[in-house]
């Protein structure tokens, strides 16, 4: 009976353990997320809202839209050793993660002809409800 009771104690350190590390990531997770993340409302984009671009290969207008990027982009330079699959959340650009619901967005404009996509990641934009 002792010997029973030694292994449910043991189980129970195991998972508060496991819980309490598990804890410590999430923290740190979304400390690393609100640190890299601006928000504005869709009403506050104004500079977004008005700007157009056109394709740098055909030259075309490019039509203004949002990007839902899901869980992050991750860029390095051609120079860098290639991206693994072993990134991180700290390896993510500024403002192209979003942990809320609904996911807010990021501006961006498409040329459906070469598909190019222009994606401004300097804020993320929480879109108006519909």
């Amino acid at each position: 009976m002792e010997e029973q009771s030694q292994r449910i104690l043991i189980i129970v350190i195991a998972v508060l353990v496991a819980l309490s590390s598990l804890a410590v990531v999430l923290f740190f997770l979304l400390r690393a997320y609100r640190k890299n993340n601006r928000v504005i409302n869709e009403d506050e984009d104004m500079h977004g809202a008005l700007a157009q671009y056109n394709c740098p290969k055909c030259s075309q207008q490019m039509k203004k839209g949002f990007a839902l990027a899901g869980r992050g982009i991750i860029y390095q330079p051609e120079e860098h050793a290639r991206i693994s699959s072993f990134v991180t959340i700290m390896s993510v650009l500024e403002n192209t993660m979003s942990m809320s619901l609904p996911p807010a967005v990021n501006r961006a404009w498409h040329c459906d002809t070469c598909k190019y996509l222009i994606l401004d990641h300097s804020t993320l934009i929480r879109q108006k409800k519909k």
